[in-house]
């Protein structure tokens, strides 16, 4: 769970850090999520990921992957 500034405010080991600091290609990625929420491709720590992301109406974006 992440807000827009890309501030994580959730995550196993990133919680309270800025991901667009941390992992900026990471972050673009995530930052495409819309209302309806949509499939995005990123590269983490050299592993090709997929997430699920959706922004909330309150700008809060929420993901899940793999």
């Amino acid at each position: 769970i992440m807000e827009e500034n890309g501030t994580l405010l959730v995550h196993p080991s990133l919680a309270g850090q800025n991901l667009k600091e941390k992992a900026a290609p990471a972050y673009e990625a995530v930052a495409q999520a819309t209302l309806e929420g949509n499939w995005v491709t990123y590269e983490w720590n050299n592993a090709e990921k997929n997430a699920y992301v959706r922004k909330t109406k309150t700008g809060v974006i929420v993901g899940s992957g793999y």
